[in-house]
């Protein structure tokens, strides 16, 4: 970075420099006609030592200029980036949300009927498991925010393999029973 803006100074106190002695020599020689006055050596001194620290200045100026619009550049890409994060997000964890709530309104409108009588305690327990499940979803977001925020504390626990797979599959095999279709659970009891 350094040496770029050092050679684009010089090329432009070059061209200062290169323009003072041009001007100097039109006004001293061919209007003034003093020969006598004329001297090109105090002249490209003088040039130099103005625009050396003017043209490094203007110079070092436009490249920050141009870092600070590269990083302006790339932050935009990097919020538009998050937003997408974000959308996907809520389209993945309104998604989830629909899976236990269809759950609870399924089984609560079979719990009305008399159809249903000896599968009341099941389909009670499948509410119940799917209201947890929809309860550690909303958990989840509010862990989200909380990492956002900075503030989320983590706390180790064991958690039984076999237990949530289990719960996963209750939760799905009604709507998998309604739509004719079958569950097959081969869950191997030595999951640590």
């Amino acid at each position: 970075m350094l040496r770029q803006k050092l050679f684009a100074t010089l090329m432009w106190c070059g061209m200062c420099v290169a323009i003072a002695m041009i001007v100097d020599y039109g006004v001293t020689i061919l209007i003034l006609r003093a020969y006598q006055s004329y001297t090109p050596l105090i002249t490209l001194c003088i040039a130099t030592l103005v625009s050396f620290p003017t043209t490094y200045v203007l110079v070092s100026s436009k490249f920050d200029l141009r870092n600070a619009r590269d990083e302006l550049a790339a932050a935009r890409d990097a919020a538009v980036n998050a937003n997408l994060s974000k959308t996907l997000f809520f389209a993945n964890m309104s998604h989830e949300l629909r899976t236990p709530l269809n759950a609870i309104i399924g089984f609560s409108q079979l719990l009305e009927t008399d159809l249903f009588a000896g599968k009341r305690v099941e389909y009670a327990r499948l509410v119940h498991e799917s209201g947890r499940h929809l309860l550690d979803l909303v958990n989840d977001l509010l862990d989200i925010s909380k990492i956002e925020a900075g503030r989320l504390q983590l706390d180790n626990s064991d958690v039984f393999l076999s237990e949530v797979m289990s719960e996963c599959c209750n939760i799905v095999e009604p709507r998998l029973r309604a739509g004719r279709l079958r569950l097959v659970r081969h869950i191997d009891c030595d999951l640590p």
